[in-house]
């Protein structure tokens, strides 16, 4: 799992220096240096500085992606109290599994809906609906790595499936279960 938070903070922070670079490339051309030259966008003029707080709205938009992401790991990775909670009222019976699986569930849509909305409306307040669009390309700049990251799960599962038909031994099998189990969190 490191190595995919790496490839998620490697992309986070490829997208941090590369949309500063396309703002001020776009945005301070010799036209816009000297005037308040401004245009009409949903109501409100804007002038040249607003690529600052598109820049902010894409910074915003990334860190409300990478929150979601955190928190659907903490709901599904079993290192963590919620899946932990599931397993432990096992003890009890089936019964108890579906309805502490079934609270956890619940609970967890909570955290990223509070991201979400504190995501638009900070950027509403930023840029208004163009604000809140461009929260969304910055919640998805880092969608390669979520892709791979989703990816991860089905070949996993593959490769212990391989290893058991082929008949290895015990002890691939135990690594192939653990990266699959790995595998059920990245998929979620």
């Amino acid at each position: 799992m490191n190595a995919l938070h790496k490839g998620t903070f490697g992309s986070a922070i490829l997208l941090i220096g590369l949309a500063a670079l396309e703002c001020h490339l776009l945005f301070n051309e010799s036209e816009y240096q000297n005037s308040l030259q401004t245009y009409y966008s949903g109501g409100q003029t804007y002038n040249a500085n607003e690529a600052w707080r598109i820049y902010g709205c894409v910074l915003i938009g990334l860190l409300c992606g990478i929150l979601i992401g955190f928190l659907t790991e903490y709901c599904t990775s079993y290192a963590f109290a919620p899946v932990k909670s599931i397993a432990k009222s096992g003890n009890t019976g089936p019964a108890t599994v579906i309805i502490q699986g079934l609270g956890v569930g619940m609970i967890s849509c909570f955290p990223p809906t509070v991201v979400i909305v504190a995501t638009i409306l900070s950027c509403n307040a930023l840029m208004q609906d163009y604000g809140v669009a461009i929260a969304a390309v910055g919640m998805l700049s880092t969608l390669g790595m979520t892709l791979a990251t989703d990816a991860y799960g089905p070949v996993a599962d593959n490769a212990g499936g391989i290893a058991e038909m082929s008949g290895m031994g015990k002890e691939v099998r135990d690594i192939t279960d653990s990266l699959d189990e790995l595998g059920n969190t990245t998929a979620a």
